[in-house]
């Protein structure tokens, strides 16, 4: 049996790397369909549909299956930091990328703007609305 911190460790994880993988999917979709406002509205659209809704859905089913919300919102803290972690050392180690002309604060900032707007702030909703789901039982 497995304890409950392992348990948290490995949530946190399996939804970073789910995540992890649709942001990449993403990356490599625009860099395929080359610049251009088609290669912004996929974009979005994608960044809308896959990031937004995974990460809304299951913050809202962590939150109201937890009986406490502080492992909900530590554990979506978390995915959030290991993506935009993810994503600066790819920005920093990929060839050809845009990153390598531009110095590290740059680098983390464009990495936090998408990440709050697109894994952060669709988590705190979907906490939200799992806790009075939750409270409504």
């Amino acid at each position: 049996m497995d304890s409950p911190a392992v348990m948290h460790v490995r949530r946190a994880l399996v939804r970073a790397a789910a995540l992890g993988v649709a942001v990449a999917v993403l990356i490599v979709l625009m860099r395929v369909m080359g610049p251009g406002t088609r290669t912004v509205a996929v974009g979005a659209l994608f960044a809308l549909v896959a990031l937004w809704c995974t990460s809304f859905t299951w913050s809202s089913r962590d939150a109201l299956r937890s009986p406490v919300v502080g492992p909900v919102i530590i554990c979506w803290l978390e995915v959030v930091a290991l993506l935009l972690c993810g994503y600066v050392v790819a920005a920093l180690v990929l060839a050809g990328s845009y990153a390598q002309e531009m110095p590290l604060p740059e680098i983390v900032i464009s990495a936090v703007v998408p990440g709050v707007l697109c894994l952060a702030l669709p988590a705190a909703l979907g906490i939200a609305l799992g806790r009075s789901r939750r409270a409504q039982h």
